[in-house]
């Protein structure tokens, strides 16, 4: 159930913390601006404080289209507070619709007034059952804002400064515990021996078996230079005990797993996505990162998306960063469409071209052609030859 309060800010007090970066991860954020009648007039702030700062202006946004996604990004996120400063100039229906933008949401909405403005929503604030609180009250967050958490640092950039073996599977390991720091080392050990007892434990006879056993490796793992190879020699370890002699080609391995199986997308692509006020796009791009069809991503209603994320009726198992992305499509489409519509409402050839421009946009590692490729072609190919053992 949603509750309003209702704040005094001290005189001369800045309200930093409702535009500075803060860790508050399930709060929006926004400052009324001089004379801002209406929260339509903070649609595109509210949009910042969710993270996203892209197309907020485009032809098709208007301020009904855009707090419409900052509900469906609201509700994915699992926002809980509502906050707004200096709304002392808000009219009565700015107030009601503010509050209204809370309940569709179910978070709670925090109104702060400047010095000694309070009096001007007194009687609306109280027909609506809001209380009023102190500035005190308030999140130590917003009343002095320190800095916000820096991203945790990732090993892809560590992996490209270690030097890998080339050595086959026999060797393989022996030869990298020569040359790789300690912490290099342990988290190879790690990946090795998971990727060993998963080939061990399998009933993978064919290449194409093979292929889906070490992309799921990756996926698990990481596709890097280090868990990549680590994987796939371990796996070769692995199926010689089972009687299979497997030879690599990682060139075309890597490219085939990358085109048919892997999804190559890190918690960094998926930050990115995320800055797209509509979610459209950015939800057809995690699904073809899993490489499902265009046809039956615009097959998916809205309703087979739960609103966690998640897509039961698929099989599809979805890398975290894509569940908000989702979710917020889902409820997008949810919230301005039919009773089940369908999650991308778009033709095959504009979905296509959705995907395409956000690859290219944010550098993404995704292949954007869907042209069938000829019997002679590479891509079909898969870098394994498999021989029993006699």
């Amino acid at each position: 159930m949603t509750r309003l309060f209702h704040y005094e800010a001290p005189r001369g007090k800045d309200l930093d913390g409702l535009v500075d970066p803060v860790d508050m991860p399930h709060a929006v954020r926004a400052i009324a601006r001089p004379n801002a009648k209406s929260i339509h007039s903070l649609a595109a702030d509210i949009m910042r404080s969710l993270g996203a700062t892209r197309d907020l202006y485009t032809k098709a946004q208007g301020s009904y289209t855009l707090l419409n996604a900052a509900s469906a990004w609201s509700l994915a996120r699992g926002i809980t507070d509502v906050f707004l400063g200096e709304v002392q100039d808000m009219d009565r229906n700015g107030i009601l619709e503010s509050l209204d933008f809370a309940q569709r949401i179910g978070a709670n909405l925090h109104l702060i007034s400047g010095y000694g403005q309070t009096v001007v929503h007194a009687s609306t604030i109280n027909e609506l059952g809001g209380v009023t609180l102190r500035f005190t009250d308030l999140p130590g967050e917003l009343r002095s804002p320190g800095r916000a958490p820096s991203p945790a640092s990732t090993t892809s950039e560590e992996d490209d400064a270690v030097e890998i073996p080339d050595d086959d599977w026999i060797s393989y390991r022996p030869a990298y515990r020569s040359l790789w720091p300690a912490h290099f080392v342990a988290t190879a050990d790690q990946v090795y021996l998971d990727a060993y007892q998963q080939a061990r434990r399998s009933n993978a006879r064919t290449e194409d078996d093979i292929a889906r056993l070490i992309a799921g490796l990756w996926d698990q793992h990481g596709c890097s230079s280090v868990p990549a190879t680590t994987a796939v020699r371990a796996v070769q370890a692995g199926l010689f005990r089972n009687g299979l002699n497997v030879r690599v080609s990682m060139g075309h391995l890597e490219r085939f797993l990358h085109l048919k199986m892997v999804n190559p997308l890190k918690p960094e692509h998926y930050e990115a996505l995320r800055s797209y006020a509509d979610p459209w796009r950015a939800a057809a791009t995690v699904l073809h990162a899993q490489h499902v069809p265009t046809q039956d991503i615009l097959a998916l209603r809205a309703l087979d998306v739960e609103p966690d994320g998640t897509i039961p009726s698929s099989g599809l198992t979805l890398a975290a960063g894509a569940h908000p992305i989702l979710a917020a499509q889902r409820w997008h489409q949810l919230i301005s469409g039919d009773e089940d519509p369908p999650l991308i409402d778009r033709s095959i050839v504009a979905t296509r071209a959705g995907i395409r421009r956000i690859t290219q946009e944010l550098n993404l590692p995704l292949v954007t052609k869907w042209s069938t490729p000829k019997s002679d072609r590479w891509q079909h190919r898969n870098g394994l030859k498999v021989t029993p053992i006699q």
